[in-house]
């Protein structure tokens, strides 16, 4: 888990696009989201 976020962190970096980044934001949230909830 920890190197998958270490991976979102570098491609948010790396990207310029706010709407992208806005796009996966919500998508890493709600796909965190769904981990966590199946795994409680």
């Amino acid at each position: 888990m920890i190197n998958y976020k270490k991976a979102i962190i570098k491609m948010i970096l790396s990207m310029k696009n706010d709407d992208y980044l806005f796009k996966s934001y919500h998508y890493i949230l709600a796909k965190y989201r769904r981990e966590k909830g199946g795994a409680s």
